[in-house]
């Protein structure tokens, strides 16, 4: 593929963990949009990835930055940043400091190492409503 936004992307594949963040944090949307919280804002922020070198350059002038976080939400007025790690991943040293900014600015901010860390993060942030249980008939009050 050749245009004038991407130019020639190169050859080699991601590596594998980039392959098994994004799973994560697909599956981790996906359960946002099954069950978030009436209220709550969140995007992913699409800094990372290859880009023509001219591409990148004016995204950079538009604001662009390094490190910024896999998910961010807003709730209740409260900002939050979450990035989003395999079990073994390790944040960049631009993550370490984005997220140190988002913390001194009055935000939350948090690494989540794999997909239950993350559901756990979020949940305690009070993103997600809680799982709804099976109930029976009955107790739905439906006829037998």
């Amino acid at each position: 593929m050749n245009t004038p936004l991407f130019g020639n992307l190169p050859e080699t594949y991601p590596p594998r963990n980039q392959w098994l963040e994004e799973a994560t944090h697909r599956d981790v949307v996906r359960e946002i949009r099954r069950r978030g919280v009436p209220g709550l804002i969140y995007f992913h922020c699409p800094n990372g990835g290859w880009r023509h070198p001219n591409a990148a350059s004016r995204f950079k002038t538009l604001g662009a930055r390094a490190g910024v976080s896999d998910l961010i939400g807003l709730l209740h007025g409260r900002f939050y940043a979450l990035e989003l790690k395999v079990e073994d991943g390790r944040m960049t040293p631009a993550q370490i400091q984005f997220q140190q900014e988002v913390a001194r600015a009055g935000g939350t901010a948090a690494c989540a190492y794999g997909l239950a860390h993350a559901i756990e993060i979020i949940t305690r942030w009070g993103w997600l409503l809680e799982e709804s249980k099976p109930q029976t008939a009955v107790q739905l009050g439906l006829p037998l």
